[in-house]
């Protein structure tokens, strides 16, 4: 049986207050509103703390403005006189810090100060939820009267049961990787959230096992739902399947979701890593359907990695010699599972020696890149206190880079280091990968350059083994399927190409444009030379009455074969190519 404590603290205070306004000699009386009165100002009526295994996690919300108030200045400083009761299991007056005396100064109106709670033990000693009621008011005035129902302030705390669901307002702020290979995972309502397909939860408040075939340690979930965000989602995890233990229920306001297309994404952390087989989701929806589940995989000790672990660099050697460095998306943010009250101080160290390790489990042949030629800005990072992303580290090549034209490439490990901490296993290591390529494409083209073929007679495609017969009639309306994402022309003579046009199925809207394409060309069909990677961005003028993309050639080149490499912008949108024409000069 609950114990329910009730205490009174009463300060003892003196109070001097003269009003300079009225006259004395008057025998009528005033209005009230024409009287000074101290109130006490009113604020939120109601708290709810957070209970997670950090203890009170949203401690800097639940501070309380205490602000004492006159209804008109006065002539002389003002002091009042405050009480404080308490109600609820384990609370106590003596948890609270504010000033038991306030003085309003002499011709103002208002003294301001926050209350806050030192101890926060009478809270976490409970697992359950519960709930205290906190009264502040005025307890004596002299020369002075206090308004009778603003003179107090009353306040509900509300705790939440204790949870290790975090709070999460980005799936940025998930903590660790998704797992790449679902192929073992199964679930009670069958196995099609693992191959793109969609489950009926069967219920508004459905329960779903998943079983993952193994254990792994994860710091968080992702769901994908219909239309309609999820109510709220119960997180339950096992070694075994059969008995369950609760990580805690995430609300809307604790989850991530976004809610701008038909697939809304959801996010949910957790405070500290778990690890476990089975998973037991009791989700409340408003429309039964989910179409995708994945775990945010971490390890069990404190570590140190980031998510963007694999980063993608560029040189580009143009026809004019000169040389070209880029790094795409070259900002990254290091991340740990484990905060700490004095955060975490990150490095990044060059460790070419796994090189050779990662060439040989991706069939690679990187070299090593100048160390030298990369400029790190940002290191040392730092992760706040009780944080768990650190500031941006950022990337560029730099300096001479003309003497780096290996075409397999080359590789750059960097591994993250912090004091009191381990690297990951997983997202320990930065990998940037350089890649070679010579670039003879006009950045920004205004449209095709130089003189259209007319005669297409002697032209012929092939794509996935078939021959390809509606690349060169001027016909919108047929295509070569998606399938073919290789496609070689054979122009049936040497032309000294200046400019290519290309248009895929339905291109005049952006969402069917061509993302990339990847230029080479040949004379005899056994040696190619890259012209480089069309993107939507640079390189490829976009027509968008009749959807055609130009590249256009810095130099002619001669050649009587073209090979392109296509990447639609959506693939789910794209359904083939539909013309092909060429410029020469």
């Amino acid at each position: 049986m609950k114990k329910f404590l009730k205490y009174a603290a009463l300060f003892s205070v003196s109070l001097i207050a003269f009003a300079s306004c009225e006259d004395p000699d008057t025998e009528e009386k005033l209005p009230y509103y024409y009287e000074p009165l101290a109130y006490i100002d009113q604020v939120e009526s109601s708290m709810t703390a957070i209970h997670c295994p950090l203890g009170i996690f949203n401690k800097a919300e639940l501070n309380i403005p205490l602000n004492v108030k006159l209804t008109k200045a006065v002539s002389n400083n003002v002091k009042v006189k405050l009480a404080l009761e308490v109600e609820g299991e384990g609370i106590t007056p003596n948890i609270f810090t504010f000033n038991d005396e306030v003085t309003i100064p002499a011709g103002s109106m208002s003294a301001e100060q926050t209350v806050t709670i030192t101890d926060w033990s009478f809270a976490t000693s409970i697992q359950e939820a519960a709930d205290w009621k906190i009264r502040f008011s005025i307890a004596e005035t002299t020369g002075i009267s206090a308004a009778q129902e603003q003179g107090k302030l009353e306040l509900d705390l509300h705790k939440k049961e204790y949870s290790k669901i975090r709070p999460i307002t980005s799936m940025e702020d998930l903590i660790g990787i998704k797992v790449s290979d679902q192929s073992g995972w199964s679930t009670n309502l069958g196995n099609n959230l693992f191959n793109g397909g969609s489950t009926n939860l069967g219920s508004r408040n459905a329960e779903l096992l998943v079983d993952m075939g193994q254990e792994y340690t994860f710091s968080g979930i992702t769901l994908t739902s219909y239309y309609y965000a999820y109510n709220s989602v119960e997180v339950w995890y096992s070694a075994d399947g059969v008995v369950y233990d609760k990580v805690g229920t995430a609300t809307q306001s604790e989850m991530y979701y976004d809610d701008s297309g038909y697939y809304p994404p959801h996010g949910i952390a957790f405070f500290s890593p778990i690890t476990a087989r089975h998973l037991k989701l009791v989700i409340n929806n408003n429309y039964q359907y989910i179409y995708g589940l994945n775990i945010i995989q971490t390890e069990a000790i404190p570590v140190v990695f980031t998510p963007s672990y694999e980063v993608n660099g560029k040189i580009s050697i143009l026809p004019t010699g000169s040389v070209i460095g880029s790094v795409t998306a070259g900002i990254i943010q290091a991340m740990t599972n484990t905060p700490a009250e004095g955060g975490y101080t990150v490095n990044l160290t060059q460790d070419d020696s796994l090189i050779e390790a990662y060439n040989a489990a991706n069939g690679t042949s990187y070299k090593a890149f100048p160390s030298e030629n990369l400029l790190i800005s940002g290191i040392p990072a730092t992760i706040e206190a009780n944080a768990y992303k650190s500031s941006d580290i950022t990337f560029e090549l730099t300096g001479d880079l003309s003497k780096l034209d290996d075409e397999n490439g080359y590789l750059i490990p960097l591994r993250l280091e912090a004091a009191g901490l381990s690297t990951a296993q997983i997202g320990g290591v930065v990998y940037i990968k350089v890649a070679v390529e010579h670039n003879n494409l006009t950045t920004n083209p205004s449209g095709p350059v130089g003189n259209p073929v007319s005669d297409y007679s002697g032209f012929s495609a092939t794509g996935g083994g078939y021959t390809l017969t509606h690349l060169f009639n001027n016909n919108l309306y047929d295509y070569a399927y998606a399938d073919y994402e290789t496609i070689e022309v054979d122009c049936g003579t040497e032309l000294n190409i200046k400019s290519i046009r290309l248009c895929a199925m339905y291109a005049y809207s952006s969402n069917y444009r061509l993302k990339n394409v990847q230029i080479e060309l040949s004379s005899d069909k056994q040696k190619w030379s890259s012209m480089g990677t069309a993107n939507s961005t640079e390189h490829l003028h976009w027509d968008d009455w009749d959807g055609y993309q130009t590249a256009v050639l810095i130099v002619p080149t001669k050649a009587r074969y073209i090979r392109f490499t296509i990447q639609p912008v959506n693939s789910s949108y794209y359904y083939g190519l539909v013309e092909v024409d060429i410029y020469t000069e």
